[in-house]
C-alpha cells in the first residue's frame, strides 16, 4: 500500500471545525474561509515539516504522524510564511507551535462548534492553497553547455556503455545547449534522451492549469480533437465478488491556459478506498503543445488497476505536486 502523502479529508475537516474560521496565530483575525466570497485564505501548516528541507523536520516521524491532526495547524498565508522563515525558527519552535495550536483549539472547544462543514470544493481549495507552500525550485542555466551521454571508446577492451540524459519539465532540449548522444569509437555505446514532467506549482494554477473533465469509460479513442467513447461516466460498478481485481479506463481533459509552450507537467492518479487509504497509484505526463493557437488543452487516458477490497464509494484522484486537480467517485458493490 502506498504511503500517506497528504492530510486525509477527515483530518482537514476536523482542523477547520476547530479553527473558529480564524488563523491560529495569536491575535490574528484573518479568516480561513472568507464568509463573503467563500475564498480560501488559510493554509494547512505542518509543525514538523513534511520534507527533509522543511522547517522543524522530524526524521523519526512516519507519514501517518507527519500528516496527522496533531502535527497540523491552520494559519493565514502571511503567518505561515513567518513561522517557517529560517530567521524565525529559533522563536517558532515545535514546542511554541504546539502551544499556539492547543490554545486556539481550546478557545473553540469553550465556544462550542459554530461552523458549517467544508464543501468538497472548499476542502480541495484549502488543500491546494497549502500544497505548494515551501516547494524548492532549482534553476539551471544550460546556455553553451554540452550534454554528453555517449559512452567512451575502448582501447584493448570493450567500449563504455552510453548514459541517459533526463530533462525535467520540458519537451525539448534547452535551445542553446549542445547535445551529444553518439558513442566514441571504438565501441562506445550511444546515449539516450529522456523527458520527464515536473510537478505543478502555484504559478501553473494562476496561469490556468485545471482539469475541466474527468470520467470513466468502457473504451476511448481521441482523434484530431474529437472524443470517441463508449459506456462513459459510470456511477457504480457491480461486481460478482469482493475482493475482486478491477481495471478502469480514466479520461482527463487538462486545460493548460497560458502555461509556456513545451512545458511538461507530471500528474499523479491515485485510487482511494472508502476508508480514505491510497491503494494504487500511477503517473502521466501532460505536454503543452507549441501550436495550440488560442486554446491549450491535453487529453490523457489511463488504465487504472486495483483490487476492490470492499463495497463503498471509491475515489479516483488526480493531482500534481501535491495540488489536487480533480476527483471522480464510483460506488462499488455486489450485483
Amino acid at each position: 500500500m502506498a504511503e500517506l502523502s497528504a492530510p486525509r479529508d477527515s483530518t482537514i475537516r476536523r482542523l477547520f471545525a476547530l479553527s473558529m474560521n480564524q488563523c491560529a496565530f495569536p491575535d490574528c483575525s484573518t479568516p480561513i474561509l472568507d464568509p463573503k466570497t467563500n475564498t480560501i485564505l488559510g493554509e494547512i501548516c505542518h509543525i514538523h515539516a513534511q520534507n527533509k528541507k522543511g522547517p522543524r523536520y522530524k526524521a523519526g516521524q512516519t507519514p501517518e504522524e507527519r500528516h496527522a491532526f496533531e502535527n497540523l495547524i491552520l494559519m493565514c498565508s502571511v503567518h505561515h510564511k513567518i513561522i517557517d522563515a529560517p530567521e524565525n525558527l529559533a522563536e517558532y519552535t515545535d514546542e511554541r507551535l504546539f502551544e499556539i495550536k492547543a490554545a486556539h483549539e481550546k478557545q473553540t472547544e469553550e465556544a462550542g462548534p459554530t461552523l458549517a462543514p467544508l464543501t468538497r470544493t472548499q476542502l480541495n481549495e484549502l488543500r491546494s492553497a497549502s500544497a505548494y507552500v515551501g516547494q524548492y525550485v532549482t534553476h539551471m542555466d544550460f546556455r553553451q553547455a554540452v550534454l554528453n551521454a555517449g559512452g567512451g571508446g575502448g582501447m584493448n577492451g570493450g567500449g563504455g556503455g552510453g548514459g541517459v540524459i533526463t530533462i525535467v519539465g520540458s519537451t525539448q532540449v534547452p535551445a542553446e545547449a549542445k547535445l551529444n548522444l553518439d558513442g566514441q569509437l571504438p565501441g562506445g555505446g550511444g546515449g539516450a534522451l529522456n523527458f520527464v514532467g515536473r510537478p505543478a506549482a502555484s504559478d501553473d494554477l494562476v496561469n490556468g492549469l485545471r482539469i475541466s473533465s474527468i470520467f470513466t469509460a468502457n473504451s476511448f479513442h481521441f482523434d484530431h480533437g474529437t472524443f470517441h467513447v463508449l459506456g462513459a461516466g459510470w456511477t457504480n460498478l457491480p461486481l460478482t465478488s469482493i475482493p475482486c481485481p478491477v481495471s478502469i479506463n480514466v479520461v482527463c481533459v487538462v486545460e493548460l491556459g497560458s502555461i509556456a509552450e513545451n512545458t511538461l507537467l507530471r500528474c499523479d492518479i491515485d485510487v482511494i478506498d472508502p476508508k480514505g487509504r491510497k491503494v494504487a497509484s500511477d503517473v502521466f505526463d501532460v505536454s503543452v503543445p507549441n501550436d495550440t493557437g488560442l486554446i491549450a488543452r491535453y487529453t490523457a487516458k489511463r488504465l487504472v488497476s486495483f483490487e476492490a477490497s470492499e463495497a463503498g464509494v471509491w475515489t479516483i484522484a488526480v493531482s500534481s505536486g501535491g495540488i489536487p486537480l480533480a476527483d471522480y467517485d464510483i460506488q462499488i458493490g455486489l450485483k
